[in-house]
């Protein structure tokens, strides 16, 4: 941005794309085929997975602190265009925090998570909350696996070289996602490369290929459920241990908890573990994001 102004959004397409360009070669070098990501999606077969999700509340969000912007993609066009919800920071920076959706899409309760954390980051960062599922919602869980498991990795992977390049060239930013969108956060942040300061990862798939995980090159804060049957503690082992091997910098939290116990609109909320993970979270991101400097390097 990067100084980004929305309201000359339109006029600034043709050069996000000339960043969209520079992006798609550097990421020719890499293909994204995580298995993380696959992983997750064939949960979306398991009736199990499915019924262990409770439908949420589908609150309205009244008064949004953000806009929903349009994001050009590789081949852009009307149709092509990807969709994220913006919130511009109060004063000029080159800091970005990106979050992802659950497999319900990006409705009004993960809006609200995003102008919550805005807050809590004392409207220091822009907030991007990425819509990898091209506008589209669920409101109950069948429609919500179809969803997860129709992603296209091919897909995801222009939505977010294009989220990228509105960022701009010199961006500086974090990644925090929630079940299928913990699991985004993290490949995102791989894709990131030196760029990422910092991921947050809720519950989400860890990446097990052990090759593609050592393209990582940012902290994680990986936030775990002891009572998860899919995210289990064996993955979150298996993880820990892969991350360690590699001299990856990793921060692990794990709660008496069930999976998704962070969505507050649903009833498997549990206030007092969500709330402690939403201070933890916003302690790293404050950290790692808003105070770390190229300058801030160990000597």
């Amino acid at each position: 941005m990067y100084y980004y102004k929305p309201k000359n959004f339109k006029m600034r397409f043709l050069l996000f794309f000339s960043c969209l360009l520079i992006s798609a070669t550097v990421w020719s070098q890499s293909k994204m085929a995580c298995c993380a990501s696959a992983d997750f999606a064939a949960l979306g077969t398991d009736e199990a997975f499915r019924d262990a999700h409770q439908t949420p509340r589908m609150d309205t969000l009244d008064a949004p602190l953000g806009k929903l912007i349009g994001i050009p993609t590789p081949g852009d066009t009307v149709q092509t265009r990807a969709y994220a919800y913006y919130i511009e920071a109060k004063q000029p920076t080159d800091k970005v925090l990106f979050v992802f959706h659950e497999w319900w899409g990006l409705n009004d309760n993960i809006k609200r998570e995003a102008d919550r954390y805005y807050t809590a980051l004392d409207e220091s960062a822009h907030v991007i909350a990425v819509d990898l599922f091209d506008y589209k919602k669920a409101t109950t869980r069948k429609g919500a696996a179809k969803l997860m498991e129709s992603v296209s990795e091919e897909r995801i992977s222009h939505i977010l070289k294009g989220a990228f390049a509105i960022a701009g060239p010199d961006a500086k930013f974090a990644t925090l996602g929630w079940c299928f969108g913990g699991t985004w956060s993290l490949q995102a942040a791989i894709e990131g490369g030196e760029r990422t300061l910092a991921a947050v990862t809720f519950y989400g798939m860890p990446e097990r290929d052990t090759e593609r995980l050592a393209l990582l090159e940012s902290p994680v804060l990986a936030i775990f459920a002891n009572q998860d049957s899919w995210i289990t503690p064996e993955l979150a082992d298996e993880f820990e241990t892969n991350m360690n091997e590699l001299e990856k910098d990793l921060t692990i939290v794990r709660y008496d908890a069930e999976h998704a116990f962070a969505n507050p609109s649903n009833e498997i909320f549990d206030e007092e573990a969500a709330e402690d993970a939403f201070e933890r979270a916003v302690s790293y991101l404050r950290s790692h994001l808003l105070e770390m400097d190229e300058n801030d390097v160990e000597e």
